[in-house]
């Protein structure tokens, strides 16, 4: 709803011309396009690609990255293995 409420009144504000129109329309693009990157790191979907990052700033060229495969196989592995309870 906030999301919304933001692009509305950007569509309201933006009556006036075309090119403030326009730029809402980058406005309302670039939040969808901030919100997916947001869904994508809370859900796990990005763990590969932030492993390369990682690897890249943290070893360069020294280190020989894991695949996507195994990369996937390890992480549930270890989220999944394990004693799993409060007490």
């Amino acid at each position: 709803m906030l999301i919304y409420g933001h692009i509305n009144s950007a569509f309201r504000k933006a009556r006036a011309s075309p090119e403030r129109k326009i730029s809402c329309l980058a406005t309302g693009f670039k939040l969808l396009q901030e919100g997916w990157y947001f869904l994508r790191r809370l859900s796990g979907d990005d763990a590969y690609e932030r492993y390369l990052e990682h690897c890249r700033a943290a070893h360069g060229d020294y280190a020989c990255p894991l695949d996507r495969e195994t990369f996937h196989r390890r992480e549930t592995e270890r989220k999944w293995n394990g004693v799993k309870r409060c007490c």
